[in-house]
């Protein structure tokens, strides 16, 4: 159901900040360059607002139904 899916999306969202804040700890203790995190920093930025646009429709579905 769209109430479901809202709820994963959302439990995803959830877990993509959390890789994002794995990614300023990589860097900040040098593990990954700046470049690398410069990169991969984007890609989650895309990711979330992915989810975000899918949340949102989804939300939106639920309200339609």
């Amino acid at each position: 159901s769209y109430k479901e899916k809202s709820q994963f999306y959302s439990i995803a969202l959830g877990s993509l900040t959390e890789v994002q804040n794995q990614l300023l700890v990589a860097r900040d203790l040098g593990y990954i360059t700046p470049e690398e995190f410069s990169r991969l920093a984007d890609k989650t930025i895309t990711v979330s607002k992915l989810l975000n646009g899918l949340i949102k429709k989804s939300k939106t579905m639920i309200h339609d139904s």
